[in-house]
Formats: structure tokens, sequence, C-alpha cells
């Protein structure tokens, strides 16, 4: 009898928590067969993904009949819930020796499986060798709506303290949560679960589809098809077809990353001698140089060999603080390439995955264009997808571009990013949809509307809406509906305080003149507009300084001033010292 041994990596939360168990291939073999426990189900899978052989109470799990996955890919049995678990369903695509990562979760794929059943917690053990081939156990313990996986699905959504709904691509309402359910005056959940959301709205906000952003999306598309400035060449790794060293060209790469300069090309790989560790850290490239601000246009093009097996990420927008990348970073957009047989490419916004494709090309450019609010994905110069977001993302922070690499090893040959000035305006682009609605049941109560796309339970194309009352506020013992108005615009001048604001265009929002604007605006809050973005710009100055992680120059541009002595001056004027004393002055006392 042949024994191998096999190191189960789950964790605590897996049903097989142990650091080391011996097992008999022949007896897992039997067990197998034999297992029914309602706590998790095993499979057995071989090196290419393919399930071989599963317990008894798998049928039942999974929905699907015995014969439906038995000699299938794992891949078609179930889907990711997250891109790293997505990586590690495709086994034949992972190394022998990669560890089994924790807080893996998957949903069986099945066209009755719908929200937040059939979760499972996905582990994996070692490799073994049965009957001269390599093979692997798969634990899948249940996860039911009261779960830890379930329930983190759901609290971003349903413990909001304001109504939230998720919509799926039909705008149907698929999860809501207690706030939603009360201002429908909790009416029986069967008139409006699962079916569109537009009928419960007023008449006058049904048509056209006010969760759609028509008028946002089409004001988008004509300015970044209008005639724009010509594009400038703000980077290029290489000179004359030859790379650059890493410093000549501005390219930071974390501790995990080994460079091998070709002669026409460059090669990424993790560096020798380091191995995943429980705090994984793949290599991430950062450029040095800032490029993607909300006020101009960039073009990102990347041009890698075909030939060689990698998976990276290509991140447009990633902070780089005291010449570190931030591992644990959510981006607001990114694309994702995977190199094998075929070229695998996806594009994302933030964790909700908007496009994909597979390309046939051996030498691919993938090419990264952002106009304003408007992207553009190219491979080879041909445009696989565009996409105009109604809720541009943009981090004053993220401006630098990122490559992870998170398997294999990535040459390069192109590494290019092009920038001009932007025509797109964000205020104007504001004017065009007001968002807000009001229900039928209740019509005097209007709510303004955040809707953005999020990956929910394999859903493709969910949409999350949150809706906030519009208030009222009393005024000298009078309702003055303005007010609501001038709040709007106030926590707006907040939020975006590093960019350039068109103040015109926000004193049209509130229906006002440019001149009533600013003296109204200054009554309430004491501040013109701009004064009170110019402070709230120096207090985050103050603040970063304080932290000793950013030169004076670079605090300076993340705040949105362009102009250091201007900056000097001004926060010299509001905090009574230089910027370059703050430090030196906290260290004095």
């Amino acid at each position: 009898m042949r024994y191998s041994q096999i190191r189960l990596h789950g964790g605590k939360n897996s049903p097989f928590y142990s650091n080391y168990c011996i097992f008999s291939v022949m007896q897992i073999l039997e067990n197998l067969k034999k297992t029914y426990n309602p706590n998790f189900s095993l499979l057995l899978v071989n090196r290419k993904g393919i399930i071989q052989d599963a317990s008894l109470n798998s049928e039942h799990s999974f929905v699907y009949g015995h014969d439906d996955f038995i000699k299938k890919p794992l891949q078609n049995l179930f889907r990711p819930l997250g891109f790293s678990t997505g990586k590690f369903l495709k086994l034949a695509d992972i190394a022998e020796t990669e560890p089994c990562p924790l807080d893996m979760y998957v949903q069986v794929s099945h066209p009755t499986v719908t929200g937040e059943s059939c979760i499972f917690h996905y582990t994996f053990s070692s490799w073994f060798v049965t009957g001269n081939k390599k093979h692997t156990v798969i634990s899948l313990a249940p996860h039911t709506y009261n779960s830890p996986i379930a329930q983190e699905l759901l609290t971003l959504y349903r413990s909001e303290n304001v109504p939230t709904i998720l919509l799926d691509s039909g705008y149907r309402t698929v999860s809501y949560n207690y706030h939603f359910h009360e201002i429908l005056n909790f009416i029986d959940d069967d008139t409006f679960y699962n079916k569109s959301v537009i009928p419960l709205l007023e008449n006058e906000y049904q048509n056209p589809n006010p969760f759609l952003h028509e008028r946002k999306t089409r004001h988008i598309q004509e300015i970044a098809l209008g005639k724009g400035s010509s594009w400038q060449t703000a980077y290029d790794f290489f000179e004359n077809g030859v790379p650059k060293s890493s410093e000549a060209a501005g390219l930071h790469g974390n501790h995990t990353v080994s460079m091998t300069r070709l002669r026409d090309s460059v090669l990424f790989a993790r560096a020798s001698g380091i191995a995943p560790t429980g705090r994984f850290a793949p290599p991430v490239l950062t450029s040095v140089r800032g490029f993607n601000t909300a006020e101009q246009d960039i073009e990102i093009n990347l041009k890698i060999n075909g030939k060689r097996q990698c998976s990276i990420t290509l991140i447009p927008g990633h902070p780089l603080v005291s010449n570190k990348s931030l591992f644990k970073f959510d981006a607001g957009y990114h694309v994702d390439i995977d190199v094998r047989d075929h070229i695998f490419i996806c594009f994302w916004r933030r964790s909700a995955p908007l496009f994909s494709c597979t390309v046939k090309s051996t030498m691919p450019l993938v090419s990264l264009r952002r106009t304003g609010a408007y992207f553009e994905l190219y491979c080879d110069k041909k445009k696989l997808f565009d996409y105009a977001d109604p809720r541009p993302v943009f981090n004053h922070l993220a401006s630098h571009i990122s490559a992870y690499i998170w398997d294999g090893e990535m040459e390069m040959t192109q590494l290019s990013v092009k920038t001009r000035p932007t025509a797109f305006n964000i205020e104007e682009m504001e004017e065009q949809d007001p968002q807000i609605v009001a229900f039928a049941n209740a019509p005097d109560k209007p709510f303004k509307f955040l809707a953005e796309p999020v990956s929910y339970c394999g859903i493709e194309s969910a949409l999350a809406v949150r809706f906030f009352p519009v208030p009222v506020f009393t005024h000298k013992g009078k309702k003055d509906y303005y007010l609501s108005l001038f709040e709007s615009t106030r926590e707006y001048i907040q939020k975006n305080y590093f960019r350039s604001i068109d103040f015109h265009s926000l004193a049209r929002q509130c229906c006002v003149s440019h001149k009533h604007y600013i003296k109204k605006f200054k009554k309430l809050f004491g501040l013109s507009p701009k004064a009170y973005q110019t402070d709230i710009r120096l207090k985050e100055a103050h603040m970063l300084l304080r932290g000793h992680k950013m030169k004076v120059v670079e605090v300076a541009e993340t705040v949105g001033i362009d102009d250091p002595k201007n900056f000097q001056k001004m926060f010299k004027k509001r905090f009574k010292c230089a910027p370059g004393e703050l430090g030196q002055k906290e260290k004095a006392l």
C-alpha cells in the first residue's frame, strides 16, 4: 500500500484543520465514496483540474447530478467569489508548490442558483501521486445565509443606514435592506423581490430609466470623441528600443521583484530565494512619477511576450508613499492580463468585472485610454471595449501606474504613457442628470441616489443603489429648499477639494447666479467656495506632512496646488510655519 504525506493549508476554518496528516491514497479514494457529512464535501481532482471522484453528499450539495460534474473541469461546477479565488479554480495553471490561501469562496454555477445560496469555503491539499498521476483533494464547507462569507457579501449593502438595493442587469431587485423596505411601507416583498424596480417609482421618474444615466453617458462620450489637445509622451521605459535601468526609467519595484535586461526587452519575475509567505507579496512595479490625475487624459501602452506564461494586473491609478507601493489598495480601475495558450483580458471597476475576452497574439500590445470618464481598452490597436463611467473614481493619492505580477515571468518590450489636458468637466456632467427619484407610494418624498456596478454572488452587471432623503432645512423659522442644494455643493467641494472645481457650474446646480452663490455660500458656511476649498487643501496638506511620508512638493501636488511657492506662502499664513519646518517644530515640542 502506498502512502503520501498531504499538507493541508486551509487553516482553522478548514474542515481538514491540521498541520500535517498522513493519508493512505487508497483510503482517500475509498472514503471519498463513503463520506456523507453535511458539514463539508470532498472532491478528488487531477492535475488538469478535472474532477475524478466525489463524496456521497456532493450531488445534493451542488444541485447538479453526479454524472453532470464527474470528469468535468472544476471551473465548470463553480464560479469564484473574488478574483484571487478564480486563479485557484484553474488548478492546471498554478504551480504545484503554490500554497492554498485563506478565505477563498466559491458558488455553484447553475441557472437555478441565485443570491446567497450554494456558497462554499474552498480549500485544497498539497499534490500527491496515485496511479502515476497527481491529484489534490478539494474540501468545500457549505455557508448558509447566516455564515460569515454570506454576511460579508451582504454587510456592505444591508448594514447601510440608508435605503439600499442590489439590481441585476434587468434592474430586478435581488437584495435589499430594512431601510429600503421601510420606504415602501413594508409591502409584501413578493411584489418587488426579483422584479423590476422601475414600476415602484413615481411615473415621472420611470422614463427614461434613471439608473441608466443616459444623459451623463452621452455627455461623457461627446466630450471624449470631440477634438482635444494632442497627446504627448510623458513616459517611456525604452530608449531607441533599448530598455533603460529601473532607476533611469523611474520605475520602482518592491522587494520581491527581479529585473533582467535583455537586448530589446526586460524580464520581470519573482526574485529568487523569496518564497510566498502567509502575507503574500507579489512582485509590484510602480512608476515613481504620478501621471493619472483628474486634470488630464491618459493612455498606457504595455507590450509583452505572449510566449511566456504570466498573470499580471495593470493599475492606472495607485498610491506610492515613501517609495513604497501599497499592496492592500482598492483600485478604482484595473486590467487583468492572463497569458497562457490565449491571452485573457478583463477590465474591472473596483471589484466589479465589466468586460472580459480571449484573444490570440504572440506579442500582445494592451492599451488602456482614459479620456475624462470614458475608458477604451485595445489589444494590438483593435478596440475591445469602451465604457463611460457616470461615477468616475478619481483618488487624489492614486496617480501612479502600477503592475502586479501574480504568476510567471513578464517579458516586456514596451511600456509608455501619453497624457494631455482633459476637456472633461465633472461639474458639467453632474448637471446632465439630477439623480433624484421618488417612489409611487410616497411621491412627496424625493431621494437622491448613487448607483455603481458591484460584484455580487456571481451576478454579472450587478448595481448597488443607495438612496438619500433630500433634506429640507429650516432657516430663520422658514423652510428654505435652496439650502439643501447649497449643502450638496459644500459636500461636493469636500470630496473633490484636490480638483480644479468649476464654481459657476455649482452655482447653476443651486439655481442662482455665480455672484449670489458666492455670497450665500459665505453666509451659510463662513467662507467663500474657493476659500473653503483652499482651507480643506491646507488642512489635508498639514496632515500629510505630519506623517513624514511625502516630500513638500509631492504634498502640494497631491492636494491640488501646482505652484510650490504659492503653497509655501498659503501654508505659512495658515499654520504660522513653513511646510518644511513642520516636522522640526513637532520634534522640538
